[in-house]
């Protein structure tokens, strides 16, 4: 009986030992990991977990953030999903590298590597004042003025304190964070509650439940100074007088009735806030949504009824990460 509880307890501590050495090896990547930077093409590639495991291999957290660095590649969903080294996709793809520490360079030119000198001269990055962008930056529909964030790579920094409460006054007011270098814009925009959507050069932060869109006309974007356009209850509204006299009308506020009053050529035409009620050439039409005028002092129309009226196919698109209505003369 005392050699079988004998046995019993050495056959217990084997694996207990086991499982310890199990658990150390599949913790050994992470041994001594630090944070690693990745580039394609002398590009940083942002918004990814890269870091340098136990062995010197530079590894990603994610299938997700693997997409990001190869994502000019169609075929990326071949690769098996098992490896998170990140040569390993790259040798894959026939693409080059080189490692500096815990910089990984991937060139998918012909090129011999990546271009810096004598010194491990880092490519470009956005705390470089000669690389920066600067973006057009909108909350809840409103452009903001000297905002003070630069894009690079297709991600949205921020720069100084002094930008972060001028973007978000009502967050910072009572406890403003402190900026010393180029920082993520999504960052705040997760903070502070925002949805935040980008295209191009220009970002959108909203917390108020309209999302952002665009307008083009006959495939030129319109520039909206201040308001900006954007959908309610299902309704695209615009400011009334950016569009029209971006399609040529002359615009008159009326005070006395809540009028506007549009006018090209033989065309008039009569809009009031208020009401659903328009006139064209004293014909009288009625659309579903009353115009109604903003904080910021503007008049919004719903963008089908006033599109057609002045006399343009009105067409939805909302392929893009921001949508756009697109307005074509007919």
């Amino acid at each position: 009986m005392k050699k079988t509880r004998f046995m019993s307890f050495i056959m217990a501590m084997i694996m207990v030992f086991g499982l310890l050495t199990t658990t150390a090896a599949a913790a050994d990547i992470h041994l001594d990991a630090g944070d690693a930077t990745v580039y394609v093409d002398d590009v940083r590639i942002y918004g990814i977990s890269a870091y340098i495991d136990g062995t010197g291999n530079i590894r990603v957290e994610t299938e997700s953030d693997m997409l990001k660095i190869f994502s000019r590649r169609s075929e990326i969903y071949m690769v098996p999903s098992d490896s998170l080294i990140v040569t390993d996709w790259a040798n894959y793809f026939g693409y080059g590298w080189s490692q500096s520490d815990n910089n990984l360079y991937i060139y998918t030119s012909s090129s011999t590597g990546p271009s810096y000198p004598s010194d491990p001269g880092l490519p470009p990055d956005p705390t470089n004042p000669n690389n920066k962008t600067q973006a057009e930056v909108f909350v809840n529909g409103l452009r903001v003025s000297n905002a003070g964030v630069h894009v690079y790579g297709g991600e949205f920094f921020i720069d100084t304190s002094a930008s972060l409460r001028t973007i978000f006054p009502k967050e910072t007011n009572s406890s403003l964070p402190q900026i010393t270098e180029a920082t993520s814009l999504r960052t705040y925009a997760n903070k502070y509650k925002y949805t935040m959507v980008s295209t191009g050069e220009r970002v959108f932060l909203y917390n108020n439940g309209n999302g952002p869109l665009e307008v083009t006309i006959n495939g030129t974007r319109v520039a909206f100074p201040d308001q900006q356009p954007y959908v309610v209850n299902g309704r695209t509204m615009v400011p009334i007088r950016t569009l029209a006299e971006t399609l040529g009308f002359t615009v008159e506020w009326v005070s006395s009735n809540n009028g506007i009053k549009l006018t090209k050529g033989s065309t008039v035409m009569w809009v009031w806030v208020g009401s659903t009620t328009y006139y064209i050439n004293n014909v009288k039409y009625t659309m579903d949504v009353k115009p109604f005028v903003t904080n910021s002092g503007r008049t919004m129309v719903p963008i089908r009824f006033i599109g057609e009226a002045f006399g343009n196919n009105v067409k939805w698109d909302g392929t893009g990460s921001v949508p756009v209505v697109r307005l074509s003369s007919k």
